[in-house]
C-alpha cells in the first residue's frame, strides 16, 4: 500500500450530467492520488458512453463496473477492497460536492491527528434553497444529527454528507450491512463504536433538484434510521447505570399507560363533554362553537352546565377551547366512524355517539397523563440521583393520586395541563442546573399554554416569579416571566371579546369572589385535607409525605442560610409555593369540591409537587430507624392510595352525589356528616341487589344498596340495554 497515495472513490449510477467536469476537477488535484470510478450498473446510454470516453482520455483512472445496480454501499465496499492508497476518500458522483475540498480534509486529518474526517456541506450559492428537495435534505440532515447527538452524545453536523475521508486500513475488511443510502451513517456509527477521533470540515455544496437527477427518496430514510440504530452502540454514550435509568423511566410510563387503559369506559361526568364536542366539531364541522348541538344539550338538560351563550346566540364551551383543539388531532387519528361526513345532532340522538367519543377522549387523556410520568421521573432522578426512589415515587404519582382516577379517565383539562406543567418544571430544573436562557423561555411558553387550558395554572408563574425576586442572581429574569404570565390572560380576553361571550370563566371568577369569606375558606381548607368524602389525605394519604416535605423545606430555608442558594433547594421552594398557591386558590373557588367527581379533583395539578416534596422528605431523613419506618409507611399508604383510586375508576358513577350532594351551602352535612363515599362504593360493588320490573311498555331496573338504603330506578326499552348498563 502506497504511504502517500490517496484513493478517491466516485460511485456513479446514471450520472451523465456534470460527471465529466467532476472527474476533470478530481484529476487536476495537486495531490498523489488514485481515482476509482464505480459504475453501479448504469442503464443510461449517455452515462455508459461518457465513462468509456473518460477511460480513454484518462488511462490512469480505474473503472469498476457492476453488472446490475447493487447500491452505493456495495460499490464503495468494492472500491475499498481494491484501494492501493493509505487514505480513502468517498466523493459522491452527483456533482453536488467540490473535489477541491479533498486536500483540505487530508490536511485536517494529518494536522489534528484525527482518524475520520466528515465533510459538512455548506451551500455557497443561495439559489435553490426553496425547492422541496433541498428542504427535505436540510430536514433529514438536522434530524439525523439530532438523533445521533441525543442518543450518543456526539455532535455530527452533517452525517449524510457524501464526502468523507479515513484510513483505508480501518475499513479494508469491514462488512457493511446497509445497501444504498445508509452508508454515511453506518461509517460514522462504526467510527464512534471504535472511539475514533472524528473531525469536521466545511465543504462547498451545490444542491440539485429531483428533475436534475437527485435520487434519494423519503423511504430511504428508513434505511438511514436502521443504520443508526443497528450500528451505533448504546454503550458508547450510556453506561449501565444510565441505561437502567432509561429502562425505569420507560417502565414507569408503560405501567401507568397500561393500567390507565384497562377499563374500557370513560369517567361518568359531563365535565369532559365540552372538550370532546369542541374537538369533534372542529374536525368534522369546521367550527369551534357548539351552537349546532344546542338541541342535544337541551334534551340532556346540561346546556347551562357545559356551555354559555353569547349576545349573538352562539353557544361556546364554558371551559377554554384550547383543550378541545389539542385533542382534535388525536380524535381524528383514532376515529374511523365519521371520516367522510359531518357529525350532526341526529347522530348523537340515534346512536351511542357520546360514549364513543368519550371513550376516544379517555384514550387521549390517558396518553397525556402517562407521558407526564416521564417528566416526573426525570425531575426526581435529577433531584436525588437515586433511580429506584424516583421510580417508586413516580408510580405513587401515577397510581396513587387523582391523576389515575380523574385525569386519565376522560377528556379532562387536567391531563394536558399536567403534561405541560411537568414538562415546564423539568425545563425549569434544567435551567437551574445549566443556567441557559432558552430553557427558561421554554418553561414560560409551556406554562402559558397550560394557563390557556386552565387559567389557575397562571399561578405557577407567580410562584416562580416570587422566588426569582428573592434572589438577586435570578431577579433579571422576572420580566420574561411577567410577559408570559400576561400572555394567556390577554389571549383569553381577546377570544372572549372576539366571540362576544359574556359568561364562561368570567362568571365563575366573579361568583368565587362574591362568595369569599374567611370562615368558609377555613372550612374548605379543612375539608380539602381531611374530609371523608373529598379530603386529599383520605383519597391519597401518600400525599402526607408531600405536606411534611413542604414543612421541612420551609424549616430548612429559615434555619440554614447556606443551602438557600443551592439550585436544587430553590426548585423545591418553588414546588412548595406552587402547591400552596393551587391549594389556596381552590380553597376560595366556589366549586372547590370539584362537583360530581371522585376525590379532590381540582388539586390534581398539585400532585407532581407533593411527589417531589414527599421524596425530598424521605431523602432528607438521617436516622436509619426513621428511614426504615418511612419506607414501610410509604408502602402501606401507596397500596391504600392505589386501592382508593382503583375504586374510583371501576365503581364510581355519581349515585352518592345524587343523594347527598347539596353544593357549597351544605358544606358540613355533605362532606363530613354523610356516609363515607369510599365505603359507599365498596358496598355498592360488593353488596347490592338488582331487580327488573315491567311497568307498561318500559322495563325498570331497580338497584338497592345495603346499609345506605339507596334505591335507584332507571327505565329501559330492551333487556340488552339493561345488560349493557349492568356490565
Amino acid at each position: 500500500m502506497n504511504r502517500d497515495l490517496i484513493t478517491i472513490a466516485i460511485p456513479l449510477f446514471n450520472e451523465a450530467q456534470g460527471v465529466y467536469e467532476l472527474i476533470q476537477k478530481t484529476v487536476a488535484l495537486p495531490i498523489s492520488k488514485e481515482i476509482i470510478i464505480i459504475d453501479d450498473g448504469s442503464t443510461d446510454t449517455k452515462s455508459i458512453q461518457l465513462l468509456i470516453r473518460i477511460k480513454k482520455l484518462c488511462p490512469n483512472i480505474r473503472l469498476i463496473r457492476n453488472t446490475y445496480n447493487r447500491g452505493k454501499t456495495a460499490s464503495v465496499q468494492k472500491a475499498i477492497r481494491e484501494a492501493k492508497g493509505t487514505i480513502f476518500v468517498i466523493l459522491d458522483g452527483d456533482s453536488e460536492l467540490d473535489p477541491h475540498d479533498i486536500p483540505k480534509l487530508y490536511y485536517t486529518l494529518i494536522k489534528n491527528k484525527a482518524q475520520f474526517i466528515n465533510g459538512t456541506r455548506i451551500i455557497r450559492e443561495k439559489i435553490k434553497l426553496a425547492t422541496l428537495s433541498n428542504r427535505l435534505s436540510r430536514f433529514a440532515k438536522k434530524i439525523t444529527s439530532l438523533l445521533i447527538y441525543t442518543l450518543y452524545g456526539i455532535k455530527i453536523k452533517d452525517p449524510l454528507s457524501g464526502l468523507k475521508l479515513f484510513y483505508t486500513r480501518d475499513f479494508k475488511y469491514y462488512i457493511f450491512s446497509s445497501k444504498k443510502f445508509g452508508l454515511e451513517t453506518e461509517l460514522i456509527g462504526e467510527a464512534i463504536n471504535r472511539n475514533y477521533k472524528i473531525d469536521e470540515v466545511d465543504v462547498s455544496y451545490y444542491p440539485r433538484t429531483y428533475k436534475e437527477g437527485k435520487k434519494i427518496q423519503i423511504f430511504d430514510g428508513l434505511e438511514i434510521m436502521n443504520s443508526i440504530f443497528s450500528k451505533l452502540k448504546l454503550r458508547v454514550f450510556l453506561n449501565q447505570s444510565q441505561l437502567l435509568v432509561i429502562v425505569l423511566a420507560f417502565l414507569a410510563w408503560f405501567i401507568s399507560f397500561s393500567i390507565y387503559n384497562l377499563p374500557s369506559t370513560a369517567s361518568p361526568t359531563t365535565d369532559t363533554i365540552p372538550n370532546t364536542f369542541t374537538a369533534v366539531n372542529s374536525i368534522y364541522n369546521k367550527r369551534l362553537d357548539l351552537t349546532n348541538f344546542k338541541s342535544y344539550f337541551q334534551k340532556r338538560q346540561i346546556i347551562s352546565y357545559v356551555a354559555t351563550e353569547n349576545r349573538e346566540g352562539k353557544l361556546y364551551a364554558k371551559t377554554p377551547v384550547i383543550n378541545g383543539i389539542l385533542s382534535a388531532p388525536f380524535i381524528f387519528m383514532i376515529d374511523k366512524k365519521n371520516l367522510h361526513h359531518a357529525v350532526t345532532v341526529m347522530d348523537f340522538l340515534r346512536r351511542d355517539y357520546e360514549s364513543y367519543y368519550q371513550h376516544i377522549g379517555k384514550q387521549y387523556g390517558s396518553l397525556f397523563a402517562s407521558l407526564s410520568t416521564l417528566f416526573v421521573f426525570l425531575i426526581l432522578y435529577g433531584l436525588f440521583n437515586k433511580r429506584f426512589l424516583a421510580f417508586f415515587w413516580t408510580l405513587g404519582y401515577a397510581l396513587g393520586t387523582s391523576v389515575y382516577s380523574t385525569s386519565a379517565q376522560g377528556n379532562w383539562q387536567h391531563a394536558p395541563s399536567l403534561l405541560l406543567i411537568t414538562a415546564a418544571y423539568y425545563c425549569l430544573f434544567l435551567f437551574f442546573k445549566k443556567n441557559l436562557m432558552r430553557l427558561l423561555l421554554l418553561t414560560s411558553v409551556l406554562l402559558s399554554i397550560a394557563a390557556l387550558i386552565r387559567m389557575s395554572n397562571a399561578l405557577f408563574f407567580l410562584s416562580i416569579g416570587l422566588i426569582f425576586l428573592l434572589y438577586k442572581h435570578y431577579r433579571k429574569y422576572s420580566t420574561y416571566l411577567f410577559f408570559f404570565f400576561l400572555l394567556p390572560i390577554i389571549t383569553w380576553t381577546i377570544f372572549l371579546q372576539f366571540a362576544h361571550i359574556p359568561g364562561g370563566y368570567n362568571e365563575e371568577i366573579i361568583r368565587s369572589v362574591q362568595s369569599m369569606n374567611l370562615t368558609h375558606t377555613i372550612k374548605v381548607v379543612i375539608s380539602l385535607l381531611i374530609s371523608p368524602n373529598v379530603g386529599l389525605l383520605i383519597f391519597s394519604p401518600l400525599c402526607i409525605f408531600g405536606l411534611l416535605g413542604i414543612g421541612n423545606t420551609i424549616y430548612v430555608y429559615l434555619k440554614n442560610k447556606a443551602i438557600r442558594s443551592n439550585p436544587r433547594f430553590i426548585f423545591l421552594i418553588i414546588s412548595s409555593l406552587s402547591f400552596l398557591g393551587i391549594f389556596l386558590f381552590n380553597s376560595v373557588w366556589w366549586a372547590w369540591e370539584g362537583g360530581y367527581s371522585w376525590g379532590p379533583r381540582l388539586l390534581t395539578e398539585g400532585a407532581p409537587f407533593l411527589i417531589f416534596l414527599g421524596a425530598y422528605f424521605l431523602h432528607s431523613l438521617t436516622s436509619h430507624f426513621f428511614q426504615k419506618a418511612s419506607v414501610f409507611l410509604f408502602c402501606i399508604l401507596f397500596v391504600y392510595s392505589f386501592f382508593v383510586q382503583l375504586l374510583g375508576v371501576y365503581a364510581y358513577e355519581t349515585e352518592w352525589q345524587s343523594k347527598y350532594f347539596r353544593g357549597n351551602d351544605s358544606f358540613p352535612t355533605a362532606w363530613f356528616n354523610n356516609p363515607s363515599i369510599i365505603e359507599f362504593y365498596i358496598k355498592r360493588r360488593l353488596f347490592h341487589t338488582v331487580t327488573i320490573n315491567k311497568k307498561g311498555n318500559r322495563l325498570i331496573l331497580e338497584k338497592k344498596y345495603y346499609r345506605f338504603n339507596l334505591d335507584f330506578h332507571k327505565p329501559f326499552s330492551t333487556v340488552q340495554e339493561i345488560r349493557y348498563y349492568i356490565e
